[in-house]
């Protein structure tokens, strides 16, 4: 075997054993190496989320959007979080990556003192804030002149296809009389009216 082959199975050998023990980490881990490699990753964009339950803490991967958090809690049903910061006295470092701890079942954040920060039902209001999200109200005027527009459009084309139509059938009954008429010409001319 060339040197090249030997290097190669040695750097396979090498490479079975890290994926392994990668494996074998992230299970003893159960889902906490994957999210922090991630957490990691993102250079600060995401946060870790250490959820507080009452027989054992699990974590999550969680996103600041506009003053909130947002995160999936994955404990039970995949449901999506947004729990209010009214601050950064939530927040702490820890392996390198920012950490903010939630309770499970109050949905409020805690300091790392332990204190709770105050909080509200996050499913519940997460609900809301997609809801209002995808039904937006039509308040600007120019946008009611638009639909109005859009409307007497539609409204206008659907009655050019109906005028279309009923020309279309016009038509073929003019071709059918046409028809009828030069089958009857020839009896016209031979009996003598012209």
């Amino acid at each position: 075997m060339s040197m090249i082959t030997e290097v190669l199975i040695q750097t396979l050998y090498y490479g079975v054993v890290m994926a392994l023990s990668i494996g074998v980490l992230a299970f003893i881990l159960k889902g906490f190496f994957w999210k922090f490699v991630k957490v990691r990753l993102s250079f600060g964009r995401l946060v870790m989320v250490k959820i507080r339950a009452i027989n054992r803490d699990y974590y999550a991967t969680g996103e600041i959007e506009e003053n909130f958090l947002v995160y999936t809690d994955k404990s039970g049903k995949k449901k999506e979080k947004r729990i209010h910061v009214e601050d950064n006295s939530v927040f702490y470092k820890s392996l390198g990556v920012t950490w903010v701890d939630a309770d499970a079942e109050t949905n409020n954040l805690c300091k790392p003192d332990y204190n709770i920060s105050s909080g509200f039902d996050a499913v519940k209001y997460n609900n809301l804030y997609v809801r209002a999200l995808y039904s937006p109200q039509i308040t600007d005027s120019t946008d009611k002149i638009i639909i109005a527009l859009l409307c007497l459009t539609l409204l206008v084309s659907i009655g050019a296809c109906i005028m279309a139509y009923m020309c279309f059938n016009n038509t073929t009954l003019l071709t059918v009389v046409i028809n009828q008429l030069k089958d009857k010409i020839p009896t016209i001319v031979s009996g003598g009216a012209i």
